[in-house]
């Protein structure tokens, strides 16, 4: 279940990545804010929705359900994009490229899980892993000035394409990996 939510997450931020890498290669800075005011009311509104859901579950015996806290923290960013997106719009490229950074982490314990389960393409994940942390790293230290936005924006298009063939890629391999080990075991009689 764990995966399956992670997942929807992750292909949310992918998908969100390539919409907002291609958007950025047509919108000025003063479209910008108004686009990054919009965001903010819908970070805002999907927070506040988050948290409120979180009392009509029964999971909340779960020592790892954070959902009423991230949904506050959600609201509470939204609230601030929402009042300062003039703040956001100035450092948007690093704050960007610092969530790049924290997704590239992601897959790079996918490629570590990968190499331990001894699949063949573990150094491909690692690859890309590597790849997307370097063009992040790259944005928040060289000085691009002119071309940072469209830097941003490969980066970010690269970044969603990467992490829809990685979740996919990844979850295959946990599904077939957990196939084979029911095998093994039924094999060789082991519990």
């Amino acid at each position: 279940m764990l995966i399956k939510f992670e997942s929807w997450k992750l292909l949310l931020v992918s998908v969100c990545y390539i919409i907002f890498g291609i958007a950025t290669f047509a919108i000025e800075e003063m479209k910008l804010l108004n686009f990054c005011t919009a965001l903010g009311i819908i970070i805002m509104v999907y927070g506040a929705l988050q948290a409120a859901i979180y009392f009509f579950r029964r999971d909340f015996q779960d020592m790892h359900n954070f959902n009423f806290s991230i949904g506050v923290g959600f609201a509470i960013f939204g609230l601030f994009i929402w009042m300062r997106p003039q703040v956001v719009v100035s450092a948007y490229p690093q704050i960007l490229a610092g969530c790049v950074l924290v997704d590239s982490m992601i897959k790079l314990q996918y490629a570590m899980n990968l190499l331990r389960m001894k699949d063949a393409r573990w150094q491909l994940q690692l690859g890309l892993a590597i790849m997307t942390t370097a063009l992040a790293a790259g944005l928040l230290v060289l000085p691009l000035k002119d071309a940072t936005q469209n830097y941003l924006s490969i980066l970010l298009i690269l970044d969603g394409v990467v992490n829809l063939y990685s979740m996919y890629y990844y979850r295959h391999q946990i599904k077939h990996y957990d196939e084979t080990k029911i095998i093994t075991v039924e094999e060789t009689g082991e519990k």
